[in-house]
């Protein structure tokens, strides 16, 4: 689970950048070109070029905290969780961030639980972002970070997303 920690938490979404790392070499035949890396602001996470030559860069977040209902071995059901939400960061400690500063082609939520990529063009989620009055949150992030994002229905925008499973 997540830790509301950003130095706790860099783990969990380096998971993430592997995970959409290993489908798009597997499944796409996309040669893994870098991170973005340094202690400036990084406008995109991962960058890729494709078998025709075309690089294209990700964005990409690990929802860890959609767990879905499970059966023990013993026979009992672990309950799950799951706000049917994806989050879409806009602002912390009150400067912009995620999507409002993402220079990158493709934004991507990874399910880590779900087992499920959600694909979708920057420019299409800022578009729907814009075309919706989505829920805000505060304080999703560290203590005292004032995270800020969008609450996007899942299910119920799913048809603009390209969902991959694993």
């Amino acid at each position: 689970m997540a830790n509301y920690n950003f130095n706790k938490d860099l783990p969990v979404g380096e998971m993430g950048e592997l995970t959409v790392r290993k489908f798009l070499t597997e499944k796409y035949g996309a040669s893994y070109i870098g991170k973005s890396e340094g202690n400036e602001l990084k406008y995109w996470d991962i960058k890729f070029k494709f078998p025709n030559d075309t690089e294209v860069t990700y964005e990409v977040k690990n929802d860890v905290y959609v767990v879905p209902e499970r059966k023990l071995p013993n026979g009992l059901v672990a309950q799950g969780f799951d706000t049917g939400n994806i989050f879409i960061e806009f602002e912390s400690r009150g400067k912009d961030t995620g999507i409002n500063v993402t220079k990158a082609d493709w934004w991507v939520n990874t399910f880590h639980y779900l087992n499920e990529l959600w694909f979708i063009k920057v420019s299409n989620l800022k578009k729907l972002i814009k075309e919706n009055n989505f829920k805000q949150t505060e304080q999703s992030g560290d203590d005292g970070s004032n995270t800020r994002g969008y609450l996007i229905p899942r299910e119920q925008l799913k048809e603009h997303f390209i969902v991959k499973k694993l």
